[in-house]
């Protein structure tokens, strides 16, 4: 099975007024990790002082990335890779935290934005998304009712890292790191942990040490 993790940080929560100016992908096939690309760009969009907040980026730096329309090739390029999307089964799972009315939303409207109508020959119209996969579990009372079901309070509750939030490619290993957890919790499966540090820099540019995990079956 052909799994592709991602998370977005963009300009604001509009797909239609704000853009894209991080996206990370991470391809998993069969649950294995095959590549990990991040991408910056400029989305040349509205951008809201409430996003810069979140996300620690300054309007200086979106404007130092390069324009989005030199980067779309390239995610397109890097997404083929592993998939013909002139083959109906040939696509991948989106997986993510809360992807279907946000990043699917946002990429979706990327595409179109290039004069490409066909994201969705790249994926299919149903997603594996951790905040739904939660509920699930919340409701076998697998995991524990939490005041806030944020990505990183979901992350805490299942003992997984959290340092570098808001960066998109600690935010989709966090969430891939919580899908495996609830895996766990659901179906009393064991998975072995291999876990190494490495360095990340967040958006104001600070590095730091966060945790890849690799997970496989015992």
């Amino acid at each position: 099975m052909k799994v592709l993790w991602l998370d977005l940080e963009t300009t604001g929560t509009s797909s239609y007024k704000n853009g894209i100016v991080q996206a990370c992908f991470i391809v998993e096939i069969d649950h294995e990790i095959k590549e990990v690309r991040t991408f910056n760009m400029n989305p040349k969009k509205e951008i809201n002082e409430e996003a810069l907040t979140v996300t620690g980026l300054t309007r200086e730096m979106i404007d130092s990335y390069p324009p989005v329309e030199e980067v779309f090739p390239k995610i397109q390029d890097f997404l083929c890779k592993y998939v013909d999307k002139f083959i109906k089964s040939d696509k991948y799972i989106a997986a993510g935290f809360n992807i279907a009315r946000f990043d699917i939303a946002f990429l979706n409207s990327l595409w179109y934005s290039q004069g490409d109508k066909y994201f969705f020959s790249l994926v299919y119209p149903t997603f594996l998304d951790v905040a739904n996969i939660y509920a699930m579990a919340l409701d076998l009372g697998r995991v524990e009712q939490l005041p806030s079901y944020k990505l990183g309070s979901i992350a805490m509750e299942l003992g997984c890292w959290t340092t570098g939030a808001h960066d998109a490619e600690i935010d989709t290993r966090m969430t891939r790191n919580c899908y495996y957890k609830l895996v766990e919790r659901v179906t009393g499966e064991a998975w072995r942990k291999d876990l190494t540090p490495y360095t990340y820099v967040d958006g104001q540019g600070n590095k730091g040490e966060t945790w890849r995990k690799q997970d496989e079956r015992r």
